[in-house]
């Protein structure tokens, strides 16, 4: 009898603390709000701005810390075909070299910017080179930098899906983005 006491007062003691309850009146949002994809279409002609061709803009609303971007261009129509960026495309030139055209961009939490460069002049540019800069089209992908954790029970880590992302395509489907609702920004 005198073993049990003991055991039997370990016991209530540690059900009377674990079943205290935090009267909290702070209510947490549970939402998930940064767990999102979604396509930005940017149509643009690059100007000369401080000795680089470039053109960009904000964004409507900023973009989260871990988000990952890509960017493609568009480079055929019926169906639509998407080439990733950075890129250097050659261009057939009168002169015994093509000309050499770079396209690149840079992002912010707030803003985007397309560049282009190139073995051209910048300030005379080549009516072979000036198609290739003129109502360029963008599809910048913003892609959660965040995900789910691993339904297997092995893992906790943050598990992000495998996909090929110079094939614009294959990113769409695998992110489940709706293609027809692609929003379209105007710089």
């Amino acid at each position: 009898m005198k073993k049990i006491i003991p055991i039997l007062l370990l016991a209530g003691a540690t059900l009377s603390l674990s079943s205290c309850d935090r009267d909290n009146d702070v209510i947490y949002d549970q939402t998930d709000n940064d767990t999102y994809s979604q396509v930005l279409e940017i149509t643009g002609t690059f100007v000369l701005d401080n000795g680089e061709l470039k053109f960009g803009g904000d964004f409507n609303t900023p973009i989260h810390d871990a988000d990952q971007v890509l960017v493609y261009r568009l480079i055929g129509e019926s169906p639509d075909v998407w080439q990733p960026i950075p890129r250097t495309v050659y261009i057939q030139s009168n002169t015994a070299t093509p000309y050499e055209l770079d396209y690149d961009f840079a992002f912010s939490k707030n803003r985007v910017e397309f560049y282009a460069g190139g073995n051209f002049n910048k300030t005379n540019i080549p009516s072979e080179v000036k198609p290739w800069l003129t109502k360029q089209t963008f599809r910048v992908v913003l892609l959660p930098g965040y995900f789910p954790k691993s339904t297997n029970g092995l893992s906790t880590q943050s598990v992000a899906p495998k996909v090929n992302t110079e094939n614009y395509s294959e990113v769409i489907k695998v992110y489940g983005i709706d293609d027809s609702k692609v929003t379209k920004l105007k710089f």
